[in-house]
């Protein structure tokens, strides 16, 4: 079941990654809320966010080296919320898994 479980976060983190090197910074600026609901930028923090505290609480070896983004509210780009995330640019492509 590891295995599968594994598998299925290595597709998820793909696709993910995929999203962030083809949304535009204009994109990820957008939103569809009208009572100030998160941006895309602050969606992908989001799940950051919540891996990260899922990691600590599941698998706290897992979870060393990875921080929770604190400034996401005000992002208004994946850049500005610096290298803590897998999803910033500069590190985009990257498995975190090492695979």
């Amino acid at each position: 079941m590891t295995d599968e479980i594994l598998e299925a976060w290595r597709i998820n983190n793909r696709v993910n990654l995929l999203l962030v090197e083809r949304i535009s910074d204009e994109g990820m600026r957008c939103t569809l809320s009208r009572r100030g609901g998160r941006n895309v930028v602050r969606q992908f923090a989001h799940i950051h966010n919540n891996r990260i505290w899922h990691l600590e609480r599941r698998a706290n070896a897992l979870a060393k080296g990875g921080s929770p983004l604190r400034d996401a509210r005000r992002a208004r780009s994946l850049d500005a919320l610096g290298g803590a995330t897998g999803l910033s640019a500069t590190h985009r492509g990257a498995d975190p898994a090492g695979k």
